[in-house]
């Protein structure tokens, strides 16, 4: 009983570590990254191909996740459309936003992210999102990323990272209004492509490697008994 009883307190100890400073317990219930890869046409006949952007989607709660779009190698995001989402449940709100890098950097530009178009909207050749973020100005509000906290509105409960995005009609789950960085290109894209194989979380690793251990050790001292 006393092995037993060590090799569960040990995992809680670890589990206790595997956590920052100052970090919030509250957990990740699940992860999941889109590339944003699939172009319409005033991208992909400029000659300018995907994958444009990534959307990483972190489900905090079963009614809230937060949500990153970060455009990749030379392309930004902004303007009408800069990020376009159909939700599980049919309706969502944005709020909380904040960005990276861009042409707009210093600030203002969030004064065009505090109202996402009610009741979303058709994005080019991707077709209707129910939920759609657009920013003040064109390539000069863009920018390399932007965050926000998504808000489940609808009697449906996210139940998984899979829950929080379905496909639409056309068979997207997001969208996004692509700038190249040079400004000489703008258009649309839609998720398609290889997406990132998921990445576990540091403190699930630990976790793991401390559980190996544990065993490991709780078997020999079976042996020498």
């Amino acid at each position: 009983m006393k092995c037993k009883l060590s090799v569960i307190a040990g995992l809680g100890l670890l589990a206790s570590l595997a956590l920052p400073m100052g970090a919030s317990a509250t957990p990740i219930l699940g992860s999941e990254t889109l590339t944003i890869g699939v172009g319409n046409a005033e991208l992909v006949n400029a000659g300018y191909l995907g994958p444009y952007a990534t959307l990483q989607i972190d489900l905090l709660t079963p009614k809230t996740a937060m949500v990153t779009m970060t455009g990749l190698d030379s392309y930004m995001l902004g303007g009408g459309g800069s990020v376009a989402l159909n939700t599980g449940g049919g309706s969502a709100t944005a709020t909380n936003f904040s960005w990276t890098g861009g042409k707009n950097s210093g600030g203002g530009i969030h004064t065009g992210y505090a109202s996402p178009q009610s009741g979303g909207g058709v994005v080019s050749d991707f077709g209707h999102f129910n939920l759609k973020i657009s920013g003040n100005g064109a390539y000069s509000c863009a920018v390399d990323s932007l965050t926000f906290t998504l808000t489940d509105t609808s009697s449906t409960l996210w139940n998984s990272v899979d829950d929080v995005l379905v496909a639409n009609a056309d068979g997207y789950e997001a969208g996004a209004h692509i700038f190249t960085k040079d400004g000489v290109v703008s258009g649309f894209a839609g998720n398609g492509g290889d997406d990132p194989a998921p990445v576990p979380e540091p403190g699930t690793m630990m976790m793991l490697g401390a559980g190996v251990l544990s065993l490991a050790i709780y078997g020999k001292r079976r042996r020498n008994v």
